[in-house]
């Protein structure tokens, strides 16, 4: 999985997403398997990047939504964020891309 780095953006949506959900910092950092303060530390820009996965992770602990709830969050997670900033932004948002990329994949039958 690519290291996505942690932009204001993004750090500024998780803190966002995490506070509507009602859900502290220090559990979801527990039920990350990390250090109590890993979640401020994310969102306050001291670290820097994370793999991909476990920005995935963040955001499925954080919604706790089934699957498909889950794609859907993301896809109008993406187009939000799409609206609301430039072309040039986005080029720099690459968390957006990977979601995108991973959210449109699909199973290839064996047989085509």
């Amino acid at each position: 999985m690519p290291t996505i780095e942690l932009t204001e953006n993004l750090r500024s949506t998780i803190r966002t997403l995490r506070k509507s959900k009602k859900k502290r910092g220090d559990e979801l950092s527990k039920e990350l398997g990390k250090g109590a303060s890993y979640i401020s530390q994310v969102e306050n820009g001291k670290i820097k990047e994370m793999d991909f996965s476990l920005l995935n992770k963040i955001f499925r602990k954080i919604t706790d939504l089934s699957d498909d709830e889950y794609i859907k969050f993301i896809d109008d997670l993406i187009d939000d964020n799409a609206l609301h900033m430039s072309k040039d932004e986005l080029k720099h948002e690459q968390w957006i891309h990977q979601f995108d990329y991973e959210i449109r994949k699909f199973p290839m039958d064996s047989s085509i």
